[in-house]
């Protein structure tokens, strides 16, 4: 159980021992120890209400341990805290003796994560430009039979042809048979590539777009395509 702690231990870890005194651990909490030890410092550990590193407001107060120490409510911060500019100014740091890199995680985007996500397979111009296609294919196939078809028994095959199915129109003259010809190939090309794009994505998805950097993520978040959340009162917090 011992051995399960010491991996588990945090950064900072205060524990009450039976007979009452305090005993620091963690990372920082032993290095706090050694260092007092060796200076007979006894110490009291108290910690902030709001629980939070420090972030200045807008009155140019700070928020936890950081604004403990500027009031002089603490002597010394402890807690691998963050040194920047601001900070800084407001309360002094002692010499750097570690380094904590900066990271964020992202959720896995799905590549089809909508139920009409294959309406994405052609950009929204390619589809405005067939709807009027479609609409004006529509009313000239309607004059062309001067109407012996129903205006929507026109829609519907041409449609279904569109969907590779056959064509049901009485057409006579040369001039009808070339229009309805042009747009049987017309639909057949448009069918095939709208069919071979789907398959392709089916047999391989395309990886979606992730941010990969801060500076996507800034980017993301100002548009408003991402969220962003850190723990509050850390040095991220302002900067992202």
């Amino acid at each position: 159980m011992d051995n399960r702690r010491r991996e588990l231990s945090k950064v900072f870890e205060v524990h009450i021992e039976k007979n009452g005194k305090t005993r620091l651990a963690g990372i920082e909490g032993y290095f706090a120890h050694a260092i007092f030890t060796e200076m007979n410092i006894y110490y009291d550990v108290v910690f902030p209400e709001d629980h939070e590193f420090g972030r200045e407001l807008n009155n140019g107060s700070w928020t936890g341990i950081v604004g403990m120490v500027q009031r002089g409510e603490a002597d010394l911060a402890i807690g691998t805290l963050q040194t920047n500019e601001d900070r800084f100014r407001a309360v002094d740091f002692s010499f750097p003796y570690t380094t904590d890199g900066m990271t964020f995680v992202v959720l896995k985007s799905s590549e089809w994560s909508k139920a009409f996500g294959f309406l994405e397979l052609f950009d929204l111009t390619t589809w405005m430009l067939l709807i009027c296609i479609f609409l004006l294919a529509t009313v000239i196939f309607f004059t062309m039979l001067k109407g012996t078809t129903s205006y929507f028994e026109v829609f519907h095959n041409l449609f279904g042809s569109m969907l590779r199915q056959p064509l049901i129109f009485h057409v006579d003259s040369p001039e009808n048979r070339l229009l309805t010809g042009t747009w049987l190939l017309f639909s057949c090309i448009m069918s095939s590539v709208f069919s071979g794009a789907l398959l392709s994505f089916l047999a391989t998805p395309s990886n979606v777009e992730v941010v990969k950097n801060f500076k996507e993520l800034s980017e993301a978040v100002e548009k408003g395509t991402q969220r962003a959340y850190s723990v509050k009162g850390t040095l991220s917090v302002p900067i992202y």
